[in-house]
C-alpha cells in the first residue's frame, strides 16, 4: 500500500502558471525508507531507517547559482548607478556652462552700455562743435560775399542737423 500512495500524487498533474521571471528550483529527492523486520518471536516491530542523500552537492550548486545571480544583480546596480552619476555630472556641467554664459552676457551688456554712452556723448560734442564751426564759416562767407563758401557751409550745417536728429532719436 505505501507504494500505491506514493504513486497517487505523481499520477495527478496540476498545471502551473509559468508567466513571470524564471527561477531555478531544486526539489529534494524523497528519502528512501527501509523496513527491517525483527524476529517472529517478538511482536512485529518495523524499524524505519532513513537514508539521506548528499545535500552538500546540491548546496554548493545552489550557492554557486545564487552567487552568479547576486553578481548579475550587483552588476546591473553598478551600471545603473554609473549612469545616474554620469547624468548628474552632465547636469552640473550644463548648469555651470549656462551660468558662465550668463555672466559673460552681463559683462558684455554692461560694456556695451558704457561704450554706447561714451559714443553718444562724444558724438553729441562733435555735432555741437561742428555746428558752431559751420555757423561761423557761414557767417564769414556771408560777410565776404563768397557764394561757394556759403553753399559749403550750408551743406555742412545740413549734415550736422541730420546727425543731431539721429542723436536725439537714440
Amino acid at each position: 500500500m505505501p507504494e500505491e500512495e506514493k504513486k497517487k500524487p505523481l499520477d495527478k498533474m496540476v498545471e502551473l502558471d509559468t508567466s513571470g521571471p524564471e527561477v531555478d528550483v531544486t526539489i529534494e529527492e524523497p528519502k528512501e525508507e527501509a523496513v527491517i523486520e525483527t524476529k517472529e518471536e517478538e511482536p512485529k516491530v518495523q524499524e524505519v531507517v532513513k537514508e539521506e542523500p548528499e545535500k552538500e552537492e546540491t548546496k554548493t550548486e545552489d550557492d554557486s547559482k545564487l552567487e552568479d545571480y547576486s553578481k548579475g544583480v550587483q552588476s546591473r546596480i553598478s551600471k545603473l548607478t554609473r549612469k545616474m552619476r554620469e547624468a548628474e555630472r552632465r547636469e552640473e556641467a550644463a548648469i555651470q556652462y549656462a551660468q558662465a554664459l550668463e555672466n559673460k552676457r552681463k559683462v558684455d551688456q554692461e560694456r556695451f552700455e558704457k561704450v554706447d554712452a561714451d559714443y553718444s556723448k562724444r558724438f553729441e560734442e562733435s555735432v555741437k562743435t561742428g555746428m558752431d564751426s559751420a555757423q561761423r564759416d557761414l557767417a564769414r562767407a556771408i560777410e565776404s560775399g563768397d557764394a561757394e563758401a556759403q553753399v559749403t557751409a550750408n551743406k555742412r550745417i545740413a549734415e550736422l542737423a541730420f546727425d543731431n536728429a539721429k542723436l536725439k532719436q537714440r
